[in-house]
């Protein structure tokens, strides 16, 4: 009998220490999102015209806007950077030229209201070259000229920036920016490993990205950012457009977001940018024809990132 009585004791206290341990554990602050956006259709550039460059941007901007705000009342600050056929407001520092790019990220480097709780989240649609250029982008404001942001350059910028790193690009070779997870602390150390970027790429180093037009919905995607879309819940409803102002731009795309509970990678409260990365990965796994071809890339190092929660 005191056997039981001394265990029932034991458990009791332990139950009140985990209770009283939950109780003074702060919960998690919310994050602020800093979105920056760069998209080009090459119409006044030197490159081939993309048609679904803008309109991928434009709906992921929009979807995370929505999600951010109505699902889950965090606070998110967006940047849009376009070259888009024959746009009169974009111009100035909006426009993606590569050193008003480097500027934006060097700004959120130097903005000292962002913490590490937050949340960096960058999405390119444009083209990719190859030999280490991700991203192609105009060379000044007024000239047809492009030039390339390679991967040491762009990992260059962000690292310094505080926030949790969400990296998207729906590019060609877009892969060469995944670096393979350094398993030793020292070679972490030696490469300069971000452990705080999350990349994700539209395919590997040496395969192209495809765009197309999607005749069920009306207008062109990238497969990957179609898939990327579904993914956060984006629903292309016909006849159904969703209006809002991001950037001090009036932005109307087809489509509406998915109740809560619809969103395919919603999960225990949470969508986890690894979740949404192995929704597009089966999506493309049972795409017919040869864009099957074209498999998207992410790092292999031990962390998942969430994108959104209900415990924040």
């Amino acid at each position: 009998m005191k056997r039981h009585l001394l265990l029932a004791m034991v458990v009791l206290v332990l139950i009140i220490s985990v209770i009283s341990c939950e109780l003074l554990l702060e919960k998690p602050g919310k994050p602020t999102i800093h979105a920056l956006f760069v998209s080009l259709d090459y119409y006044d550039l030197d490159q081939n015209n993309l048609d679904g460059t803008i309109n991928d941007a434009e709906e992921v901007a929009v979807a995370l806007n929505l999600l951010a705000g109505e699902y889950f009342n965090i606070d998110i600050n967006t940047s849009l950077m376009f070259e888009k056929d024959g746009d009169p407001l974009l111009i100035g520092d909006r426009y993606p030229t590569k050193n008003n790019i480097r500027q934006k990220i060097e700004a959120y480097a130097l903005d000292s209201t962002i913490g590490e709780n937050d949340i960096f989240f960058f999405y390119y649609s444009g083209h990719g070259g190859e030999f280490d250029q991700p991203m192609v982008v105009a060379e000044t404001e007024g000239s047809p000229a492009t030039v390339t942001i390679s991967t040491q350059e762009f990992a260059t910028w962000i690292q310094p920036i505080k926030a949790q790193k969400i990296i998207i690009l729906d590019s060609c070779f877009s892969g060469q920016v995944i670096e393979d997870y350094p398993r030793k602390y020292e070679d972490r150390q030696i490469q300069d490993y971000d452990p705080n970027a999350f990349y994700l790429s539209a395919a590997s180093d040496s395969q192209l990205s495809s765009e197309t037009m999607f005749y069920s919905i009306g207008h062109r995607h990238g497969y990957f950012t179609l898939y990327l879309l579904d993914a956060i819940g984006w629903n292309h409803v016909s006849e159904t457009n969703t209006d809002l102002t991001l950037d001090s731009r009036d932005l109307s795309v087809p489509g509406k977001l998915d109740s809560k509970d619809d969103i395919p990678t919603f999960t225990n409260g949470n969508i986890l940018i690894g979740d949404v990365f192995r929704y597009i990965t089966y999506a493309f796994r049972y795409t017919e024809g040869w864009i099957s071809s074209q498999t998207p890339q992410t790092g292999d190092g031990p962390l998942d990132l969430v994108l959104f929660s209900e415990q924040w």
